[in-house]
């Protein structure tokens, strides 16, 4: 018997050590389209919290109401590159794309739903009152979401009640298209302003030390 328990013993070492179970239809959306873990934090049972942070395309907040999770959780956002990011529709096209990974710390299992919808607030200068909301499967099919969904120019907001897909925030390509040439000539003319600025004050305290060195001479 001794030789069994042994083996047991490595077997669940083993399985510590690889990290978290998937459970049943839960995949990890690191291997699929969306590898980069942005935000990272542990949330205690039955606790509220927010999560913000920045994702391919924008940035994104999670708020989590209290009673969501039934034991203490690692809560993850993913995101990856936009072209990883198939939709149904052939006139959308993705703005913002991320995924979560929530592992439970007691079960050491990743949770796929969740006890209360939590609720994302996505916020891109490529949002517009007519974007919508995609669930991206792991086969990589995207199916159309809008229950719950409120857009605005610059801000959707949209509730999640599992982890089991991905996300993608799309525009229209043609509004798409118009706002991102927009968006960059209103960089281009923000960063002239501030160098403008920095060259004024710049000639102001060269026009000032030299006034103080011909002062000094006489």
């Amino acid at each position: 018997m001794r030789p069994m328990r042994v083996l047991a013993a490595l077997a669940a070492a083993a399985l510590v050590a690889a990290g978290p179970v998937l459970a049943q239809g839960v995949p990890d959306f690191t291997r699929l389209g969306f590898p980069r873990v942005v935000a990272s934090q542990q949330i205690e049972k039955g606790a509220a919290a927010t999560i913000s942070a920045r994702v391919t395309g924008g940035s994104i907040s999670v708020q989590i109401p209290a009673g969501t999770f039934g034991e203490p959780v690692r809560f993850e956002i993913l995101t990856g590159p936009l072209n990883n990011l198939a939709v149904s529709s052939s006139i959308d096209a993705p703005q913002l794309g991320f995924a979560f990974r929530v592992t439970g710390l007691a079960s050491k299992q990743l949770i796929g739903t969740f006890l209360q919808p939590i609720t994302v607030t996505a916020t891109a200068p490529t949002i517009t009152a007519n974007s919508s909301f995609y669930d991206i499967g792991a086969d990589g099919r995207s199916v159309e979401d809008r229950r719950g969904l409120a857009a605005q120019a610059g801000t959707l907001t949209h509730p999640i009640s599992l982890a089991t897909v991905g996300w993608a925030i799309t525009t229209p390509k043609g509004e798409a298209a118009r706002i991102i040439p927009a968006v960059g000539m209103a960089n281009v003319r923000r960063f002239a302003l501030v160098a403008g600025v920095l060259l004024l004050m710049a000639a102001g305290v060269t026009v000032l030390w030299g006034d103080r060195r011909e002062r000094a001479r006489h």
